[in-house]
């Protein structure tokens, strides 16, 4: 037996400002089993705990656009845990865009600006995405015939026309070693450690990744673009629900229990039809 907060009650920064200020909750106690979970919370809650303590009016808040930390954080706070709750891949809408392997890029600038991260890391975070933004890019200035990438690396590409060494490695079975081997002086050194000294292990991997992945990628940033945008858009703290005869009864109480903070939360809740959305939203912009 343990005591249990609904984590509903709770904001992103995982406090209980509602009920004692300067509590912050993680783990068991709002829902979740499993450590990785509790690790997860409890660096939110610890972060933002420290900067409360130093009067900081920065804190850490992590959007389920940009981490799987996100993506717990606000199934939570948003759905609350009506069973212990576990942090599946499955939870995840843009799986692909959240990769393991470039959480630091993607969350670099994020730790920096709270102190959970420090500059030395960060500059070296920052040189390592300007490589491989800059290999991305000469991958796709070196073109040759398909036939021709067929011939040079002995197996079939199964395209036709002129293609780039980026489009090449979006195969699968095609790896930069490959290329390397056959095209030595069209993409030199690209393999050497210097080119990413702190991961001499998987540039290379990192760099098949970003091309394997790209055209699915490319489809989620765009969806990840409108998350955000709708997590930009604040509901009204104020609103009383209860008098928006507009909306379905269903649409409504389901709204007055979460009490979402933004359309993005607001459209994850069970029960809430797009068409209730799409009004909600038009009654937040013409408030």
């Amino acid at each position: 037996e343990s005591d249990y907060v609904d984590p509903r009650q709770l904001p992103n920064k995982l406090d209980l400002v509602s009920k004692v200020s300067g509590l912050y909750l993680a783990g068991q106690i709002i829902g979740t089993t499993g450590y990785e979970e509790a690790a997860g919370l409890g660096l939110v809650a610890g972060v933002n705990a420290g900067l409360a303590a130093i009067n900081s009016e920065k804190s850490l808040i992590l959007s389920r656009s940009e981490s799987y930390i996100g993506v717990m954080v606000d199934d939570l706070v948003t759905l609350g845990a009506t069973e212990p709750y576990r942090m599946f891949t499955s939870r995840v809408e843009h799986r692909l865009f959240l990769r393991p392997d470039n959480a630091d890029i993607r969350l670099v600038k994020t730790g920096l600006d709270v102190g959970c991260v420090s500059k030395q890391t960060a500059d070296a975070t920052l040189e390592l995405e300007l490589k491989l933004n800059e290999t991305l890019e000469f991958l796709k200035s070196v073109k040759l015939d398909a036939s021709d990438w067929s011939a040079r690396i002995k197996q079939p590409v199964q395209m036709k026309g002129m293609r780039s060494a980026f489009e090449i490695l979006e195969k699968p079975n095609i790896h930069l070693a490959s290329l390397v081997a056959v095209l030595p002086n069209e993409i030199p050194g690209l393999l050497d450690t210097k080119s990413a000294p702190d991961y001499p292990g998987c540039f290379a991997d990192r760099i098949k990744s970003e091309c394997q992945y790209s055209k699915v990628v490319a489809k989620q940033r765009n969806k990840v673009k409108e998350l955000k945008k709708n997590e930009k858009l604040e509901i009204p703290s104020d609103i009383d629900y209860s008098s928006i005869h507009s909306l379905s009864l269903e649409t409504r109480e389901k709204l007055s229990l979460v009490r979402p903070k933004n359309i993005a939360q607001a459209s994850r809740i069970e029960g809430v039809t797009k068409s209730g959305l799409v009004f909600l939203m038009g009654l937040i912009k013409n408030r």
